[in-house]
């Protein structure tokens, strides 16, 4: 009895059930209005920086853009976008299907 459970616990280990499943990365873009110089991009590249789950990102101020790679267990990408509207007053939409314009707060 004592040698198949410990086959049994090196069976699960080989075929890495006993390790926790890892969160997937994402990416996102958001459009963000209101950046007009490299000081801008310097700006959101900062508060991203400072980003819970932001894991990198690449910032644009000539095309208003910031494509950004996340931890998806740890944050989204709305989060993310409030985070940088909040810091900068920027208006920030979030990209893709389901678009999510985030404002800055008055």
């Amino acid at each position: 009895m004592r040698t198949f459970a410990i086959l049994a616990v090196v069976v699960m280990a080989l075929l890495g059930v006993a390790q926790p499943a890892r969160a997937a990365n994402a990416t996102a873009t958001l459009h963000i209005e209101g950046m007009t110089c490299a000081g801008c991009e310097t700006a959101v590249k900062m508060v991203l920086k400072k980003t819970p789950g932001v894991i990198s990102s690449e910032v644009s101020y000539e095309e208003k853009r910031a494509v950004v790679s996340y931890d998806a267990a740890k944050t989204t990408p709305a989060k993310i976008a409030k985070a940088v509207a909040d810091a900068l007053s920027y208006k920030v939409t979030v990209g893709g299907a389901a678009a999510k314009s985030v404002k800055p707060r008055a």
